[in-house]
């Protein structure tokens, strides 16, 4: 019972690390990588910044808590602004996966790092499982970034009220989302694929290290 109690304990520091470190990450890479493209809109709304109560949205944040998967605020953005548009729009849809997976890479280096100056296993588990975390969110977020446009395709061939309700409500749209991979195979293949990553980025921190 004390075990699994700890258990619970190491897993809702490791989520809550990610939250106050990883989340803003996302947000931050997103709004540089637009203002990069040519875009200032992230820069004026204040998300070029590593602030995580700037980024951290509270329902994401719960779902980060209660599932293991969840989301920060959205970064305001006009990809017409982009010097060219259709390599910014996909440059700003990588940007939060692609720094979650950085953000894993760091975190298994920092881990192998430490396991040399210490045998604590609590630091030890929180860190690798913010790695394994991280490398879920940047593949639950690459569905979600397949996902968002088969659905906005959908919904454009659908009712102006619905599109109203649709683009209005993406918490709804998040939540729908989270639900089906939560109740679909969906979840083990994002959970698989997340393993496999976890174990090439760790088989080449200890070859290298």
């Amino acid at each position: 019972m004390f075990e699994m109690l700890n258990l619970e304990l190491f897993l809702l520091v490791a989520k809550a690390f990610v939250i106050f470190t990883s989340l803003p990450v996302h947000g931050f890479a997103s709004a540089w990588v637009a203002v990069k493209c040519g875009d200032n809109t992230p820069k004026q709304y204040g998300k070029l910044t590593l602030n995580p109560f700037v980024h951290l949205d509270l329902i994401g944040c719960i779902c980060m808590i209660l599932v293991g998967y969840g989301w920060g605020k959205p970064v305001e953005v006009d990809s017409r602004n982009f010097k060219n548009p259709k390599v910014g729009n996909i440059l700003f849809s990588l940007a939060r996966p692609v720094s979650s997976l950085l953000l894993a890479f760091l975190w298994i280096i920092i881990g192998r790092i430490l396991s040399i100056f210490t045998e604590s296993i609590a630091i030890s588990f929180i860190v690798q499982y913010s790695a394994l975390l991280n490398i879920g969110l940047a593949v639950f977020m690459l569905s979600f970034v397949a996902l968002t446009k088969l659905a906005v395709f959908i919904v454009h061939h659908l009712s102006p009220q619905i599109q109203y309700k649709f683009f209005a409500n993406p918490h709804m749209f998040h939540m729908i989302l989270l639900l089906i991979v939560w109740v679909t195979p969906v979840s083990i293949v994002i959970t698989t694929i997340s393993s496999n990553i976890y174990d090439l980025f760790y088989n080449i921190v200890y070859f290298i290290g």
